[in-house]
């Protein structure tokens, strides 16, 4: 696909293509070759003994019993000093103002008793069974935690759940079932949106009087030739079923409630329709775009794009009306639907909004562009995602978990809430960081019970990820090579961080660097912070903040840098660990208290 010529320049646009241990694959797809194993790898060769050493650190609690431990070391000195005066005291009196000799068996046994009682009170003062209570209180929470469906994969994150401050917390798949279906959609220059219900058929896609076939081959199309999706064989009912990510299984659904053969679909399509070129989804422009050839047509290449409306739309020039004629697609005809129906319609309803587009050129103008600039350079990825033919936007609806609003009560206030409470007895801040549109974000914080009534449309309280980076100002991340720990610093200080924390509950369009910045401005403020996740984009953050939780959904990457991973995807068992993490100081506070 690519000409690699030697030269200096080949290794700035095609750089070292090593991987290490630990690499992890964040976006794409390929194959690679293992070169080397075990004692022959460059980091092996490159390690020494002492770098197999790991330095313990200790949690809050251990910090906290070392603390009280010392303490009582000291009042148990004093107890002891005291005592040990006042009878050395009390016994000089009596030689001094009776018959008894200093060196008679009576004062001998006197001084022996006073030595015994000193050695009592600093054995008795000092809790040797500490230890032990704590194992018993450990190996208790554990237990209980492992029966819930709870995996631990860090010891020490168990006491850290008891003393959590914040909780970042994303939408799909961790506040929502990850089950999503086609709710809405709307086609072309309309600004009419179709129901689609899965239980009632035909709907307005399925009918042919109600949109052209064209139009409906072209939305099949940038569905089918822009996905990641398989298809599987379910044995128990024999039928076809697709795996993959939730929100375009959601999309291959739409299709199937329409009888479409899916498998024959996908077999054509891999037949006839190669792919030339992939830009995975990227996080900063929201939409991800697939390259490939036309049946029956050699000599040109169709690009499919998807993604967020907002940035989608503003990239497309044409459209189709109702008659499947292309039309200009104007500027106030793309607000029209950003704002009516994107926002006003489909966002707000709580469902997670994507736009489709396409564009056609030649494939003697593909291999120029091919040849002239590098696949995943900016200046291509302009010139392949400029002037698109909009198609399509759809609205998907991701049904909450059961009892989430319960759930993040008992987070939240460490019970469920009654009209007696106020924001000084909140437990735990919850705030939702997610990529989605604003709007889907509000009305899911607000149905769930993370913002009420009053905050909805409150200034500074929901925010997208653009108005977090100007409130914040610049940061800039920097590396420890001692510690090997990534922290961030404030270039315009950091009370402009606090002043938004404050405030803020829910983050919008936010990328992994966001989620990143703000869990290590949270810990750098000195608090603890959770954070949950379960995609390749959380593992950062998943790992920089005090306890990591993933859902067993979740893929590798995210279960290898969290501390808890929820078996079986329950919002309730976040709830569950901070509940048993609380059990382990309230047991270790008893022993001390008895």
């Amino acid at each position: 696909m690519f000409n690699y010529d030697e030269g200096s320049d080949n290794h700035k646009e095609h750089p070292d293509p090593f991987l290490f241990t630990d690499s992890k694959i964040m976006a794409g797809e390929g194959k690679a070759v293992v070169c080397a194993v075990g004692a022959n790898t460059l980091l092996a060769r490159s390690r020494t003994p002492g770098d197999l050493k790991i330095e313990e650190q200790q949690t809050d609690l251990e910090k906290k019993l070392e603390k009280t431990a010392k303490q009582i070391s000291k009042y148990a000195m004093l107890a002891t000093f005291i005592s040990v005066a006042s009878h050395l005291v009390f016994l000089i009196v009596i030689i001094m103002f009776s018959d008894r000799s200093l060196f008679s068996n009576n004062t001998l046994l006197s001084i022996l008793n006073i030595c015994i009682i000193a050695v009592v009170l600093m054995i008795v003062a000092i809790p040797e069974g500490l230890p032990l209570a704590v194992s018993i209180a450990m190996a208790l929470s554990i237990s209980r935690l492992k029966e819930d469906e709870i995996l631990i994969k860090n010891l020490e994150s168990v006491q850290s759940c008891a003393m959590l401050h914040d909780i970042c917390i994303g939408k799909t798949g961790t506040m929502t079932k990850g089950r999503m279906n086609v709710a809405l959609y709307q086609i072309g220059d309309t600004m009419q949106t179709y129901k689609h219900e899965r239980d009632t058929f035909p709907d307005a896609f399925m009918t042919k009087f109600e949109l052209p076939q064209q139009m409906k081959q072209w939305v099949r199309d940038c569905i089918l030739y822009n996905t990641d999706v398989h298809i599987e064989t379910n044995e128990k009912e024999f039928t076809y079923e697709p795996q993959g990510q939730a929100l375009e299984v959601g999309l291959i659904k739409f299709l199937l409630d329409n009888e479409e053969d899916i498998q024959h679909s996908f077999i054509q399509r891999n037949a006839n329709c190669s792919i030339l070129a992939s830009l995975p989804f990227d996080q900063q422009l929201k939409r991800k775009t697939v390259i490939r050839r036309v049946e029956g047509q050699p000599d040109v290449v169709r690009i499919y794009v998807k993604g967020a409306p907002e940035w989608v739309i503003p990239l497309c020039n044409q459209t189709f009306d109702s008659q499947m004629n292309l039309k200009d697609f104007e500027e106030q005809e793309q607000q029209n639907i950003l704002t009516h129906t994107v926002s006003n319609e489909m966002a707000a309803s709580g469902l997670k909004v994507l736009s489709y587009a396409f564009k056609e050129i030649s494939l003697e103008s593909f291999n120029s562009l091919m040849n002239s600039k590098h696949v995943e350079s900016e200046e291509f990825r302009q010139e392949i995602e400029s002037e698109l033919i909009y198609i399509a936007t759809f609205g998907l609806e991701d049904p909450l978990r059961d009892d989430i609003g319960t759930a993040v009560q008992m987070i939240r206030f460490g019970h469920k809430q009654t009209s007696s409470d106020t924001i000084e007895s909140y437990q735990v801040n919850i705030r939702m960081i997610t990529g989605d549109h604003i709007e889907t974000a509000r009305e899911v914080a607000f149905r769930t019970g993370i913002i009420n009534e009053e905050e909805k449309f409150e200034d500074g309280v929901v925010i997208s990820s653009q108005k977090f980076r100007e409130m914040m100002g610049e940061v800039s991340q920097i590396y420890d090579p001692i510690s090997g720990d990534n922290r961030i610093e404030f270039l315009e200080g950091r009370k402009r961080f606090d002043e938004m924390k404050k405030k803020v509950k829910v983050i919008a369009r936010c990328t992994s660097e966001d989620k990143f910045i703000f869990v290590c401005g949270i810990k750098q403020k000195g608090g603890l912070v959770g954070m949950t996740g379960d995609s390749i984009s959380d593992a950062e953050a998943l790992k920089k903040a005090d306890v990591g939780f993933c859902m067993g959904s979740g893929c590798d990457v995210a279960k290898d840098n969290s501390d808890l991973v929820i078996l079986d995807n329950d919002f309730v068992s976040i709830h569950r660990s901070i509940r048993w993490g609380r059990a382990i100081f309230d047991n270790v506070r008893k022993f001390l208290q008895f």
